[in-house]
């Protein structure tokens, strides 16, 4: 039988736990800046972090969908939406009330109020300023021009490796023994789009067989780790947009 309260108790403990943890750690990060101002002579003004909170956001964009057909020609076949989730940093209200309730609890009840200035200088609702530096220096033209051409370099590198993935995801679903696949597996590796892909590596799986590293078999002709040929060449194929994958 499940005792309730002490569930309940249980829970409320380790919540109490995590919220001293987390007031400790203001603190000393707290106390490390104040000894840091102080050395590096930066004590006219009181410097009080806060940490922020990570944002998970959606986005949804459609994509047309190709069939592969050999090595070079590919025929559209319609639009398929995928999503994409963006994390980002940033500081809410609350974090900055948990942060001053735990260094100043009389400057702050439970509001702030900004001051028309872009989002820079606030008071408390116990009239108590303060100030949030949360953007930095603006990007030199040269430090610009570097991100933007890196991200120029990784947006290109995904529009080529994102066929090499969905080709993987065909191939990976292909070579599942068909009583374990899901419906989507099921689904994907029964799908013209997947048959053209196998055609079109028929001459690879060609040139597997007369490598002759195959034994003769009940079934199947092997090699010496028990693969089919065309358990081989896919499992390179999936290796290979496995490592790209990584490098993007």
């Amino acid at each position: 039988m499940i005792d309730i309260n002490s569930l309940v108790d249980s829970v409320m403990n380790s919540q109490d736990e995590k919220q001293k943890r987390k007031i400790e750690n203001i603190h000393k990060r707290y106390e490390w800046l104040q000894s840091y101002s102080k050395e590096h002579n930066v004590t006219n003004v009181e410097r009080i972090e806060v940490k922020p909170t990570v944002v998970t956001t959606t986005y949804t964009t459609e994509h047309k969908k190709m069939w592969k057909c050999g090595k070079s020609k590919s025929i559209e076949c319609g639009i398929e939406t995928r999503e994409h989730e963006v994390k980002e940093r940033v500081v809410t209200d609350e974090d900055i009330i948990t942060t001053l309730k735990t260094i100043h609890p009389d400057h702050v009840d439970n509001s702030l109020y900004w001051f028309d200035n872009g989002n820079y200088l606030f008071t408390t609702d116990k009239d108590q300023v303060y100030n949030l530096r949360r953007i930095p220096r603006p990007l030199t033209n040269e430090e610009q021009l570097e991100i933007n051409n890196i991200v120029k370099d990784i947006e290109e590198k995904k529009a080529e490796i994102e066929p090499l993935l969905h080709e993987a995801r065909l191939l990976q679903a292909y070579i599942i023994p068909s009583e374990k696949r899901t419906k989507e597996q099921h689904d994907m590796a029964n799908s013209g789009e997947c048959v053209m892909l196998l055609l079109g590596m028929s001459k690879e799986f060609e040139k597997e067989r007369r490598s002759k590293g195959y034994i003769l078999g009940e079934d199947f002709d092997r090699n010496i780790y028990g693969e089919t040929v065309e358990e081989t060449v896919i499992r390179r194929r999936l290796i290979d947009a496995s490592v790209a994958n990584k490098e993007h």
